[in-house]
């Protein structure tokens, strides 16, 4: 069984396509976390963030297709959903 690919953090923003996460939460030292931009452009997705489901503040972990880009960018995403910190791991709730 192959894992998909994931990427977890806390939503920083919740903008016009698009949501920011941040991993820095996950992370041993501050400044090895990233910001991700998570493109909405899945209708799964785009129904989570503005249904008001996924708010600022709140532990996501993101499923997608394809590839991070150079500035942390991430196209393809088809779920998203909220968790709970676990020994620095993102659960499913």
């Amino acid at each position: 069984s192959t894992s998909l690919p994931t990427i977890s953090g806390t939503v920083t923003e919740i903008g016009n396509g698009y949501i920011m996460v941040d991993d820095t939460v996950l992370c041993k030292k501050s400044k090895a976390g990233k910001k991700y931009k998570v493109y909405t452009d899945d209708i799964r997705v785009k129904r989570w963030s503005e249904s008001g489901e996924i708010k600022t503040g709140d532990l996501v972990a993101v499923e997608y297709e394809g590839k991070i880009s150079g500035s942390c960018e991430i196209t393809g995403a088809y779920s998203i959903f909220t968790g709970t910190l676990e020994k620095n791991d993102i659960l499913t709730q």
